[in-house]
């Protein structure tokens, strides 16, 4: 018993640490695998047997060849197509859904997301909508379209790895199919009738300035003879460690240098296009000895010109800026750009920008030279969001990516292949064939996301082997009172749902698949609903921003606030619960 007891322990902890992040959840992946062994419940081969478990391998498989798809520019043509054919608010939403819905069955969902966001900006703005009608259902369409194959989303390749370990045939690629067809549909159609109409009007403006409220904060100041900055290099100006200002330009001669590089030498005379609040302003002016240039008001075509450009970009999940100030960064020095403004959930996140630690989801207003923009966004992980006109490019070898991937989609449905063996081998066709570089072969691949995964699954084996899944899953019957399996469904899907709106639905998949094994054995019932059930309920997060990384994602850019997720996803949650409760036991009966 003292075995259940410190398993049960230790997953509480997880869940702890996972829900306050005060340790990052890969590192407590791999703190709940160390305990595990340490505690003598699992031998070494069980504790690092994740590191080489066929879903982990899958899952890193299916990441890569999700990335060459995406660098292949077909999804963005039909993507763009599709979204072309709606005309309405309500039919974009639909289209919209339908697009990334169908996509994200056979792509990665965040990459999806990512790929989608920029053209769904584009479009609102084009028709005066606001984003944020828009983004909420962007991101309910990658979860939703996440049931739709084996392949869709993680918890579903994790199901099937766990059935296989319990000895239950595995379901297969397209097993998910039907219920998640109709799953799709249903929520298409609420989100198009019903929620779309729950959605926030925010973040309407046109204008860039006005999006980030920067507009009172540009002023002019003239370089006399007396100020301290004359003859400085801009990278000798101390002030900047004590005063929250930035530099956008140095007006010499009546010419401009937009995003001055740290060696430009300032002179008397030279103009300052300056960013600070009026404290600050006063605060520099005195110390510095310029003067404010009167009966200005610079704007945004004062910042930008044909070379320098000025453009939001969203802070991605697992960007390497995420905790860490633009200051710890040395952003200014070494990526040669300016960061304006920083707005968390459509909201300013602070004067003092150097300071500010940044967070995933995260909206920044950066200015810099176009060419350096392209190139360094993807370094720092942030999507660019700017009102740049999409364009269909020309993708890497689309015909040859798409027929790599349709035979593996062939070898791995037809059982030809194991899932895993077929997605390994089309990952090493995809750079054999160069349709992806080394390079991106590794960049593709969510470090964390595996190593959480390879990290966790110690934790199901060690419920299984000390029987803390089948004390859990008595808890659950003993607390509903009844053996009836649609009730036990109903709670299954609601302790998913719960669980999955503080956690990632990796972790809450290796928690509850042992659980819903074991449920059905002590029902004496076939395990097949319960662990479908579990599958899909684990996909669908849309109870709050933090529950999946396609929420994160639109989370900035949408201007919205937490409890407009649940206000929107809780009547989708349940409609789709009462799917799950009562049309799962007819395609696998109990």
């Amino acid at each position: 018993m003292h075995e259940i007891g410190f398993t049960l322990g230790l997953l509480l902890v997880a869940l702890i640490l996972f829900v306050t992040e005060w340790i990052r959840y890969d590192v407590v992946a791999l703190l709940v695998l160390v305990s595990l062994h340490l505690s003598g419940i699992l031998t070494l081969e069980e504790s690092f047997a994740g590191f080489s478990n066929a879903a982990v391998i899958t899952v890193a498989a299916v990441l890569v060849m999700s990335r060459a798809v995406q660098k292949s520019g077909v999804v963005q043509i039909v993507g763009i197509k599709m979204i072309e054919w709606g005309k309405t608010p309500g039919r974009l939403t639909f289209m919209l859904m339908l697009a990334v819905g169908l996509i994200s069955g056979f792509i990665n969902d965040i990459g999806t997301a990512a790929l989608f966001m920029p053209l769904v900006m584009m479009v609102a703005r084009r028709i005066e909508l606001p984003p944020s009608k828009l983004l909420i259902p962007l991101s309910f369409g990658c979860l939703l379209g996440g049931t739709l194959t084996l392949i869709g989303t993680p918890p579903n390749i994790l199901v099937t790895l766990i059935m296989a370990e319990h000895g239950i045939e595995p379901f297969k690629m397209f097993d998910f199919t039907p219920i998640g067809i109709l799953i799709l549909l249903v929520g298409i159609l609420y989100m198009t009738l019903i929620g779309r109409r729950l959605l926030p009007l925010r973040r309407g403006e046109l204008s860039l300035m006005d999006r980030f409220k920067i507009r009172d904060y540009l002023t002019e100041l003239v370089i006399g003879p007396k100020s301290s900055f004359a003859g400085k290099r801009l990278d000798e100006i101390d002030l900047a460690q004590e005063i929250d200002f930035s530099i956008l330009g140095i007006i010499r001669r009546n010419k401009t240098v937009l995003t001055p590089l740290p060696q430009e030498r300032i002179a008397e005379g030279d103009l300052l296009l300056v960013e600070a609040s009026p404290e600050e302003l006063a605060r520099l002016t005195r110390r510095a000895g310029l003067e404010i240039v009167p009966d200005v008001d610079p704007g945004e075509a004062d910042i930008s010109s044909e070379d320098i450009e000025i453009v939001e970009a969203v802070v991605v999940p697992d960007s390497p800026l995420v905790g860490r100030s633009l200051r710890q960064s040395h952003f200014r020095r070494r990526y040669e750009l300016t960061v304006m403004a920083i707005s968390r959930q459509g909201e300013p996140a602070g004067r003092r920008l150097a300071e500010v630690r940044l967070r995933e989801g995260d909206v920044l207003l950066i200015q810099g030279d176009r060419q350096k923009i392209d190139t360094t966004l993807p370094e720092i992980g942030c999507l660019p969001l700017a009102d740049r006109a999409i364009s269909l490019k020309k993708g890497t070898h689309p015909v040859r990516v798409l027929g790599i991937f349709l035979a593996v989609i062939l070898l791995a449905s037809t059982g030809m292949l194991h899932v895993s063996m077929a997605f390994t081998l089309g990952a090493f066709l995809m750079v054999l064939t160069r349709c992806i570089t080394p390079q991106g072969f590794y960049a593709a691949i969510e470090w964390p996301i595996l190593i959480l995964m390879a990290g966790m699954i110690p934790l199901g084996t060690a419920m299984v082997k000390t029987g803390s899944a089948s004390w859990v899953a008595n808890s659950l019957i003993g607390i509903t009172g009844s053996s009836n399996p649609y009730l036990i469904l109903a709670v299954l899907y609601l302790l998913i749902t719960a669980l999955t709106s503080v956690l990632n639905n990796p972790t809450v998949t290796v928690i509850v698949a042992p659980i819903a094994i074991d449920l059905a054995s002590n029902l004496g019932m076939s395990p097949l609903p319960f662990l479908m059930l579990t599958a899909v309920a684990a996909s669908c997060a849309f109870l709050s921003p933090v529950s999946h990384k396609a929420n994160v994602l639109v989370w900035g850019p949408g201007g919205y606030k937490f409890m407009d997720y649940p206000r929107v996803g809780l009547p989708l949650a349940l409609l789709i619960g009462l799917i799950c409760v009562f049309v799962i036991p007819l395609l696998w009966p109990f």
